[in-house]
């Protein structure tokens, strides 16, 4: 998953373990679910990009 979204020029999204319980459960679920898990991830990884290259310059 992580290979497709860096190809197109997305960050990786890391499911934490805290999140771990509720990843099986969205996988469980269906494609929905695990579609809005891991948007859910990769809003969170944008906006750790977003602030790390603002805190950088």
């Amino acid at each position: 998953m992580n290979l497709i979204l860096m190809r197109g020029g997305f960050p990786p999204v890391v499911i934490h373990a805290t999140e771990r319980q509720r990843y099986y459960e969205a996988l469980r679920s269906g494609e929905d679910a695990t579609a809005t898990l891991v948007n859910q991830a990769l809003g969170a990884a944008i906006e750790t990009a977003i602030q790390y290259f603002e805190e950088a310059q």
